[in-house]
């Protein structure tokens, strides 16, 4: 498939089975080529641990995705720092109304992205939804699967991204992170 995980690191605390997690898909994808995606790669500051972890088993960094990144969009340095070590930030929960596990889910990566892709990150974003029970279907009352298509870009565009790092963000990064490296 192109990826490990999704490998769930809740974090506070990042647990001794957690590490194990961690430092196995580390060796997976060195041994494969394949990326790793982490569920929310811990709180906070223990995203570092969760790359230094992945850096201490050979990893490449260049393959992680750090998924529910959501929940730091209002985070703009801290965001910069998990970029410069090479890791992709996924906004995964993008539409999430029913149950908004992170405030401003939808507007905080809306005012993020254009930041970050003016600090040069446009090739480490990538956009998601996350749609995995039955209430984020539009039928029982969630945003259904079309949201980031019907709502999400048409909000990038009003604030200026263009149809270029829209692709890439869409189209060019999931494909570059989810095509094999050699192991």
């Amino acid at each position: 498939s192109g990826i490990i995980g999704e490998v769930g690191i809740n974090g506070d605390p990042i647990t001794e089975n957690e590490v194990k997690s961690i430092r196995a898909a580390a060796r997976a994808s060195r041994a494969t080529g394949a990326a790793i995606s982490f569920h929310r790669a811990g709180k906070g500051a223990e995203k570092h641990r969760v790359l230094d972890l992945v850096g201490e088993e050979g990893g490449d960094l260049s393959r992680v995705i750090l998924g529910h990144s959501d929940g730091i969009a209002g985070d703009l340095p801290f965001m910069i720092e998990l970029l410069d070590r090479g890791a992709t930030i996924e906004f995964d929960l993008l539409g999430r109304v029913q149950f908004n596990l992170v405030p401003g889910n939808t507007i905080m990566p809306v005012a993020a992205i254009p930041k970050l892709i003016e600090a040069g990150f446009e090739d480490k974003i990538v956009l998601s939804q996350d749609v995995c029970n039955k209430y984020h279907l539009k039928a029982y009352g969630g945003t259904g699967y079309s949201f980031i298509l019907e709502k999400f870009l048409p909000a990038l565009r009003l604030k200026g991204v263009s149809e270029e790092h829209i692709r890439m963000m869409m189209v060019e990064n999931p494909r570059r992170i989810l095509t094999l490296a050699g192991p």
